[in-house]
């Protein structure tokens, strides 16, 4: 599986997949997007949690997917073409290969008993037909649009950790991943800023931890993309921020101040359909839009 640098793109908050030439939101790793003969296309994905009830068939598929540790393979149609079916029964041959691994999901927008996961992932305007990859974490790991190879679905898989990342970036949250073991130096150092930064109330709930051992063959691949080899004799901090860049790594001992100053430093360049951006700094550009109110004499 070719994971290279430009796959921590795909982590995405709020996934506007534009399917023609321009990069798409979910990735710039191979075979993430799709283009298409409409450069007007466009897939907007949003995770709402719902919680979901007996009616629900979609919403129940995916949690009892999730529940047994396994990939749900979701597809999403409209119209019942020909075209849908050759996408439906391809991700089913596909998925029929690795029943351990990944579950197939249909979901038929037009049916109401759907509307839960519609909403979940804000699919209702969005143009079909349409997969999504949800690992069990609830993140979205890659998606098809229009076209499906059956090959390409083990791109979909991501390791633990880095389905971590994926669902609290999505989440719009940061996430500090403490890349440590027994053998590595300075550990408590390294996690005091880190704890200190989490307990602050201005970043507690939009920051999220994931613990990585180096030497974990699994996180192998992950651990390329943020630059931190098996081989590392220190702790590793790396600071993660929607839409999925690492913005500053910090080796050995960490300092609260540090860590804010980086965030601040990643917080004025934001792009704010990447919804990094602070709420306060929203809606201050968006005061500063609004026309002043004329009184009437």
């Amino acid at each position: 599986m070719d994971r290279k640098w430009m796959q921590t793109s795909k982590l995405v908050v709020v996934l506007v997949v534009t399917l023609a030439v321009s990069p798409v939101a979910l990735g710039q790793s191979p075979g993430a997007g799709e283009k298409t003969d409409d450069a007007a296309d466009q897939v907007i994905v949003r995770q709402e949690q719902t919680p979901s009830t007996d009616q629900e068939p979609g919403v129940l598929a995916v949690d009892r997917a999730a529940k047994a540790n396994k990939y749900a393979f979701i597809f999403f149609f409209r119209t019942d073409d020909k075209h849908a079916q050759a996408m439906r029964t391809g991700l089913e041959s596909a998925v029929a290969e690795i029943p351990d691994q990944a579950e197939a999901v249909t979901v038929d927008l037009t049916d109401p008993l759907e509307k839960a996961i519609v909403d979940r992932f804000d699919l209702s305007r969005s143009p079909m037909p349409l997969i999504l990859a949800v690992a069990p974490t609830g993140a979205i790991t890659k998606h098809w649009f229009r076209r499906f190879d059956g090959k390409e679905l083990e791109q979909a898989f991501v390791s633990p950790a880095e389905a971590q990342c994926l669902k609290a970036l999505q989440d719009r949250k940061m996430v500090l991943v403490s890349i440590q073991n027994g053998k590595t130096a300075h550990n408590q150092e390294a996690m005091r800023g880190v704890n200190e930064f989490k307990a602050d109330r201005l970043y507690a709930a939009q920051t999220a931890l994931v613990s990585v051992d180096p030497t974990n063959e699994a996180e192998a691949d992950f651990l390329k993309t943020l630059g931190v080899t098996p081989e590392t004799e220190e702790a590793v901090t790396v600071l993660m921020a929607p839409p999925g860049r690492p913005i500053a790594t910090f080796t050995g001992a960490t300092k609260k101040a540090a860590i804010v100053a980086a965030t601040k430093k990643a917080g004025s360049k934001c792009d704010p359909k990447s919804g990094c951006c602070s709420s306060k700094k929203k809606a201050s550009k968006k005061a500063g839009n609004q026309k002043p109110s004329q009184k009437k004499p």
